[in-house]
């Protein structure tokens, strides 16, 4: 009787952190809102003086081509990430 009951704990299978649906769907989540956010700051960036409130405004004005550059890197190191990620998958 001892036989059987090790012979069924051992022939189920075993739950992995990687598998609870929680946890696969953390990594997605956390890309997307880090290339959201890079995307915001590459759009103010490129948003012209007057259409913005002029306490922001005056912040960006300096700071334009840092931001889009940025921005647009972060974006792109995302992109790359997720593909190199999809490929080796």
């Amino acid at each position: 009787m001892q036989r059987e009951a090790a012979a069924k704990a051992a022939a189920l299978p075993v739950a992995t952190v990687a598998a609870s649906p929680s946890s696969s769907m953390l990594l997605p989540l956390v890309l997307v809102i880090a290339l959201g956010l890079s995307l915001m700051i590459v759009g103010i960036a490129l948003t012209p003086a007057w259409a913005m409130r002029r306490s922001v405004a005056v912040v960006v004005e300096d700071r334009r081509e840092t931001l889009l550059y940025t921005g647009v890197a972060v974006a792109l190191a995302i992109g790359v990430g997720v593909g190199i990620a999809m490929v080796l998958s």
